[in-house]
């Protein structure tokens, strides 16, 4: 099947659309090209792509509330090892417990492409090659938040093709990348000894949404700082569960503490996710006012060049009143 990747600023892909059967049939059969289409058309500006998509979520009875999977989010400053952490993490996962994996990794967008830039990808070798896990990287598309809009619906693609736990990766963590709260059962926040960032970090929204704050890389000459960085964030924030890590120690002892943990506080979900659930659709909302402005003579009329607008706020003010009129 042709699946040809072009006019990537709208994600609208030209390999071949199929009927709902079709792609339920390939979730079903774990097949890993329907599970990436079925994405691509999550990620598709095109309605008549997320129409498909949505129609085969329905098809499959998928529920971002009930649905029993683990969801759970890795973020954390550039260069803090979060590929290396969720390799080591998810091959346990899938070496030990069995249990089918999926990796989606939100990576930094190409300024040219668009599409993701798979850095993330090559530092995953040894977990991309295991048969229970599934690795997809995703481009942010310049999203603030570390994570688009489509993460969700991506994320219950897996989980209607049998995929039991999600690691989510948002692309870095700033004021804004609280976000990825609204999309997991529990945020783990990877902080480095000695960087700076750690520190910086606190001052930060994401130091609040976090459940477990890792302190990874502490081996070598950074062990004292990791001990000292830990010692500060217990007192810190002393109802929070602070653990250090080292990607160079493969000791499967840390892993299995981390795991341990997060099952720990993954107990009911159902609130959570209920409340998550209407921040999704708000989402939505606003994405598809924008994908649908954004094809019209309206919008281009508004963002030309000339004539120019009195004021940047002129444009919020005639897209509302322009909209007053519309219905659903």
């Amino acid at each position: 099947m042709p699946n040809n990747f072009n006019n990537k600023s709208n994600h609208s892909w030209s390999f071949e659309r199929r009927d709902v059967a079709y792609y339920i049939d390939g979730l079903n059969a774990d097949n890993r090209s329907v599970i990436s289409q079925c994405i691509s058309l999550a990620e598709s500006t095109q309605l008549e792509d997320k129409m498909i998509v949505n129609d085969i979520l329905k098809k499959a009875s998928a529920s971002w509330i009930k649905n029993p999977s683990t969801r759970i989010g890795i973020t954390g400053p550039p260069g803090v090892g979060k590929s290396s952490f969720i390799e080591l993490m998810g091959t346990h996962i899938a070496e030990v417990s069995k249990q089918k994996l999926a990796v989606l990794a939100i990576d930094p967008s190409s300024a040219d492409s668009k599409g993701a830039i798979l850095g993330d990808l090559t530092r995953m070798e040894v977990l991309t090659q295991q048969k229970n896990v599934y690795v997809r990287p995703n481009a942010n598309n310049q999203h603030l938040g570390g994570l688009t809009h489509n993460t969700a619906t991506s994320i219950l693609i897996c989980e209607t093709a049998g995929y039991n736990i999600t690691l989510l990766e948002s692309v870095g963590i700033g004021q804004s990348e609280i976000q990825i709260q609204s999309m997991v059962d529990i945020v783990i926040l990877l902080l480095q000894p000695g960087s700076g960032d750690s520190l910086q970090g606190i001052k930060k929204g994401v130091m609040e949404v976090a459940d477990i704050l890792v302190i990874n890389k502490a081996d070598g000459d950074t062990a004292n700082l990791a001990q000292e960085l830990g010692s500060e964030l217990r007192h810190l924030f002393p109802n929070k569960v602070v653990l250090t890590h080292s990607n160079v120690d493969t000791n499967a002892n840390q892993v299995k503490t981390i795991i341990e943990k997060i099952e720990s506080f993954i107990v009911n979900r159902q609130e959570q996710r209920t409340l998550q659930h209407r921040t999704l659709v708000r989402q939505e909302i606003k994405a598809a006012i924008l994908d649908h402005t954004a094809n019209t003579d309206y919008y281009l009329q508004l963002t030309a060049t000339e004539p120019l607008l009195d004021y940047p706020s002129d444009a919020y003010v005639k897209l509302r009143k322009s909209l007053a009129n519309q219905t659903i």
